[in-house]
């Protein structure tokens, strides 16, 4: 038996399927006309340490990260990497990002400053005095340890992690 609308229904989904097999499409021309960069850190303080991908002085991209990070969807073309981190030297690299390649940059290591590499591995032992130094409250007021010490008061500090 004969159903002139099943046939039109069929054929119309045959050239929907014919039509959405087409392979170019957007998405396909941005990712192989764009970069990724992958660098990983040997980092055995185990310190966060900020990352920055410039072009003509200009941030393009930046991220924190603890080891190894991944930036996707870069421009090709020529950029400078910096990796900085508190009481470590500034990590500087020329990078070529290319279309549809994946650049990767292994085994960078943060090296300390002098002034860090000094005082690495040194802490207070028990009964040693405790070096002066200042942190906020929960309202954003400075206090000192010294200020506590002057009034003949024990101290004691407490560390917790916050927000993560």
């Amino acid at each position: 038996m004969y159903n002139p609308r099943l046939y039109f229904t069929l054929l119309l989904l045959l050239f929907c399927i014919i039509g959405c097999e087409n392979t170019d499409s957007p998405v396909d021309d941005i990712s192989s006309t764009m970069g990724t960069l992958q660098v990983e850190v040997l980092n055995q303080q185990h310190v966060s340490f900020q990352v920055a991908l410039y072009q003509d002085e200009e941030i393009v991209a930046q991220t924190d990260s603890k080891r190894s990070f991944e930036i996707t969807n870069i421009e090709p073309g020529s950029y400078i990497l910096r990796i900085t981190a508190a009481g470590f030297k500034e990590i500087e690299r020329s990078v070529e990002i290319l279309a549809g390649q994946s650049i990767s940059i292994d085994n960078v290591t943060l090296q300390p400053t002098p002034q860090t590499e000094a005082n690495l591995g040194k802490g207070l032992t028990i009964g040693s005095p405790a070096p002066d130094f200042e942190l906020p409250d929960g309202n954003g007021n400075l206090h000192s340890l010294s200020e506590y010490l002057d009034t003949g008061k024990h101290v004691v500090l407490v560390f917790y992690r916050f927000g993560g």
